[in-house]
């Protein structure tokens, strides 16, 4: 459901589809997780998110508020993102919380090496 890569520079969570109801759960299970492990920066790759559901983007309203309570100093990022995914963050104004790239994160490039 959502594939994990750790490396210095930070966390990437890469969903493998769609993020409806039933993923949202389990997604706000493992950002649980990551965090009470330390993780500080959050990137995730929407590469094959083409639809996510208001209990999703539920998820990803309150992230950073978790995140940041946490560690004052956390970054989130969304790499990837279809037309619509973008315009559904910036609707909600989610997109001001996280850093919103098209471009290749260089994490999943020291990955791939």
């Amino acid at each position: 459901m959502f594939k994990i890569f750790d490396n210095p520079s930070g966390t990437v969570i890469q969903p493998e589809s769609d993020i409806m109801s039933d993923a949202a759960e389990k997604l706000r299970l493992l950002l649980t997780d990551l965090i009470k492990k330390g993780a500080r920066k959050l990137s995730f790759d929407f590469s094959a998110v083409k639809d996510m559901d208001a209990a999703a983007l539920f998820v990803f309203f309150l992230l950073p508020d978790t995140l940041m309570s946490k560690f004052p100093d956390a970054e989130l990022e969304i790499i990837h993102a279809s037309e619509d995914i973008v315009n559904m963050f910036k609707m909600t104004k989610i997109s001001k919380r996280y850093k919103m790239s098209e471009s290749q994160f260089a994490a999943l490039t020291e990955l791939k090496d």
